[in-house]
């Protein structure tokens, strides 16, 4: 059974890359959030992709230390175009998809 693609609620406002996160076979540098969940959109080929790499979502986030890189988990929420910060949708038990199936 193909793998069923589910629209995003939210993005974050850093870029894929900032994360660390897999290019396009294609090799394209800037890859965006996808509409879909777990893909990423390469502006070139015109496609979603699942990223190979994850970055930082393969494994546990120590958020201070992303902060130190420069790396925030602030969300833009596409229904309602309002900004989530981290310790707010933590609070609030919201989701927070940091996992590797949820990027």
């Amino acid at each position: 059974m193909a793998d069923e693609k589910v629209l995003r609620t939210w993005v974050y406002l850093q870029p894929p890359t900032d994360y660390g996160m897999g290019l396009c076979a294609c090799g394209h540098p800037q890859p965006q959030w996808s509409e879909f969940k777990r893909y990423l959109w390469c502006p070139a080929c015109k496609i979603d992709f699942q990223p190979e790499d994850a970055g930082v979502f393969d494994g546990p986030i120590l958020v201070n230390t992303a902060a130190l890189m420069g790396m925030h988990f602030t969300r833009y929420i596409l229904a309602t175009g309002k900004i989530e910060e981290l310790k707010d949708y933590i609070n609030e038990g919201k989701e927070i998809d940091h996992g590797r199936t949820d990027v």
